[in-house]
């Protein structure tokens, strides 16, 4: 048996911990003065191992008592939670003073386990930096590579979210651009957008003058009610570490942590990676620029030309609910950069753009010099007027600012690229009312051909021929239909068939509309004047010419002009109107009858569509085409067609039916017969001058208008 106070006297001599403890009790029988001191033991007797060496009320999880042998040693290593320490413990079974008891000698190894585990770190540290190369390098997408990185990060540091902010220096502010957040932390990124940079000001000075920014309390911050606490608290946040982003000197940007709770005084690895985030951030902002510059028109800020395809091809992946589109022309912007310089012609392209952004504010483009188009994406029809009122409002509110759009809008079943064609149509017609009212030199092709024939109206080169329209019950004049002709220079008469083509393809045609309307109105006014009896004239106007805006007004207006009762105007349109869109061709139709105005369909069964407007519109008369009266003498299914035709008219409530092309006696007969109301062709009288007209029909009839 050992001499235990031998025993006592050689271990508290030496400078490793030594303690004695019962095997069954616990109860601790002896510390050296090393044990003594460190752990502020002054007087162990019955005192518990357990507690007094690890602070615990009960017997250690990991206690070694089971393993203990008397002839060797049981070698292991532990982190002293109480004293923060590393040691190397031996422990052996040993007799004291007759009892069974665990001789434990600890070696302390803190420091040589510190520098462990400091190599160990920065070997992990290291592989995470390869890592996070490989992924920069490798992945394509550098947003999945930074989200991938600040896991890493985010991981190492067992923290609740890591993220990126970038400094925007022109508007003053941070935005949080990337983040990643650990198990149930709720992501914060949406809501650290546009932050005022002078909440992180004290953030800044930090990282000019350590080179990090950390706190392991909020408190170190200062009280609630302050911006940056506030903003810290908002997201729970306690503790963060955080590094600059540097460009040249520049800070441009910072990668924080919010609540690390491993390695919170080491900044290794946020210091080394940061020159990796910082360069790629660096290549993603010149890549954006490099797109900006791609996708934007560099004088308006307007999306360009191949941001509005990237655009149309969205649209056609994923159509919306509805759309409304404007198409925008600068009008007569090459005289004006001729007239004035390029800086001026400039300033209106800036102007345009501005107002149309006031207007639409997303989906605006510059899709030409001085095009533009703009789209309304899934807002509604009455949504969309109330923008186009906005647009006209804008439009003529600001100085020299003159322009001609167009404006649809449709939803559910829709063609894009029919509807641009559409509105670009609707544009060029209501740019004619600019061409009627401007003399230019240097036009582009439609331009000119617009301006000559403008010039060839006023010259005289135009007149319209009148031909009666016959009520087949009296026998009486009931009407007439105003023809245009063209007289040549040798005074022949050119016929429509030569020219109205040419000037409906180039969009041209309603300066033939308007010119016919206000010669009838001229006809009308005199024959009011002279006593004779006034009967309604059919005008013809092309859907060109009802596509523009405020078409009914403006025929208000010349009827106006001449003092003419509005009944007395028959708008006869063809079935080509059915190109329009159901809203307008509605809208528009009930507008010309509430107007006063009568309005007839021509050409009637020319046409497979004819059948379907007449479920859209009240038509005052139908005018039966030709070419089923020109067979009905000797084609039975002739008769069939027009006979059901004439029979449509009759069954459909205040509408009346005419029989065009009569030219035949039999073909009269049989019109009568088949109870037409009105007959209009050759038989009558071929289409005359006005002055004919009047010699035939007017001479010696009294006013009755």
């Amino acid at each position: 048996m050992f001499n235990e106070q031998i025993v006592q006297k050689i271990m508290d001599e030496i400078e490793d911990l030594i303690y004695v403890a019962d095997v069954e009790t616990y109860e601790l029988l002896y510390i050296n003065k090393k044990g003594s001191r460190l752990f502020g033991i002054e007087d162990f007797k019955q005192g518990k191992c357990y507690k007094l060496l690890q602070n615990r009320n009960e017997p250690c999880t990991f206690c070694t008592n089971a393993r203990l042998k008397e002839d060797s040693f049981y070698t292991w290593e532990y982190l002293n939670p109480l004293v923060n320490r590393y040691y190397l413990l031996k422990d052996k079974l040993i007799s004291w003073n007759g009892r069974h008891a665990r001789l434990e000698i600890c070696a302390d190894i803190t420091n040589k386990e510190i520098a462990s585990k400091n190599i160990e770190r920065k070997l992990q540290i290291e592989e995470i930096l390869l890592q996070c190369i490989r992924d920069l390098s490798t992945e394509p997408d550098i947003d999945v590579a930074i989200n991938r990185l600040l896991q890493t990060i985010g991981i190492f540091h067992k923290a609740d979210r890591a993220y990126i902010f970038e400094c925007d220096y022109n508007n003053a502010i941070i935005n949080n651009t990337y983040e990643w957040c650990n198990g149930e932390v709720k992501p914060q990124l949406e809501n650290l957008q546009n932050v005022p940079m002078e909440i992180i000001e004290h953030w800044l000075r930090q990282f000019r003058l350590k080179g990090y920014f950390a706190i392991s309390s909020l408190d170190m911050l200062g009280e609630a009610g302050d911006p940056e606490y506030e903003v810290l608290a908002a997201q729970n946040i306690e503790s963060l570490m955080a590094a600059p982003l540097m460009d040249e000197g520049k800070i441009i940007g910072f990668l924080g942590i919010d609540n690390p709770r491993a390695y919170t005084s080491d900044f290794s690895l946020l210091n080394s990676i940061t020159y990796f985030i910082q360069t790629d951030v660096k290549k993603r902002k010149i890549l954006q620029q490099l797109e900006y510059l791609s996708y934007t028109d560099a004088l308006t800020g307007l999306g360009n030309r191949n941001k509005y395809i990237r655009f149309l091809r969205g649209m056609e992946e994923e159509s919306p609910k509805s759309v409304g589109i404007v198409f925008l022309d600068i009008n007569g912007l090459k005289e004006a950069n001729d007239k004035y310089g390029h800086v001026y012609g400039d300033r209106l392209i800036a102007k345009t753009a501005e107002i149309l952004n006031m207007v639409f504010e997303n989906h605006v483009f510059r899709i030409g010099g001085d095009e533009f188009i703009a789209f309304g994406v899934n807002i509604g029809k009455d949504q969309f007027d109330g923008r186009i009122a906005k647009l006209h409002r804008l439009v003529d509110g600001a100085k020299d600012c003159n322009v001609s759009f167009g404006a649809t809008w449709k939803s559910d079943d829709f063609n894009i690229s029919e509807l641009i064609s559409y509105a670009d149509k609707l544009m060029y017609i209501n740019k004619q009312s600019y061409y009627s009212s401007t003399r230019q030199s240097n036009l582009s092709y439609r331009a000119d051909i617009t301006v000559k024939l403008i010039a060839s109206l006023k010259a005289g080169d135009y007149l319209i021929h009148l031909q009666p329209k016959v009520n087949l019950k009296t026998m009486e004049l009931s009407g007439a239909e105003a023809l245009i002709r063209r007289q040549d220079a040798t005074g022949k008469l050119v016929m429509p068939s030569r020219f109205i083509p040419l000037f409906e393809a180039e969009n041209i045609i309603r300066h033939i509309d308007f010119f016919t309307l206000e010669k009838v109105c001229q006809v009308l006014s005199d024959w009011r004047d002279r006593g004779y009896r006034l009967v309604p004239v059919s005008v013809n106007l092309s859907r060109i010419t009802l596509m523009e805006d405020d078409i009914v007004e403006k025929l208000i207006a010349v009827c106006r002009k001449y003092a003419v009762p509005h009944h007395l105007i028959d708008v006869e349109v063809t079935e080509s109107i059915s190109e329009m869109t159901t809203e307008t061709l509605i809208s528009l139709a009930k507008a010309i009858r509430n107007a006063g105005f009568s309005l007839s369909l021509d050409d009637f069964g020319s046409q497979y569509s004819d059948f379907a407007i007449l479920t859209l519109i009240d038509f005052d008369l139908i005018k039966i085409d030709k070419r089923l009266v020109d067979e009905i003498e000797s084609n039975e299914k002739s008769r069939i067609l027009l006979k059901h035709s004439i029979n449509i008219c009759n069954e459909m409530h205040d509408v009346s039916s005419l029989a065009e092309g009569v030219e035949t006696e039999k073909q009269h007969r049989l019109l009568k017969q088949f109870r037409c109301d009105y007959g209009q062709g050759y038989f009558y009288s071929r289409p005359i001058d006005v002055e004919s007209f009047e010699k035939k029909y007017m001479r010696g009839t009294g006013n009755s208008g």
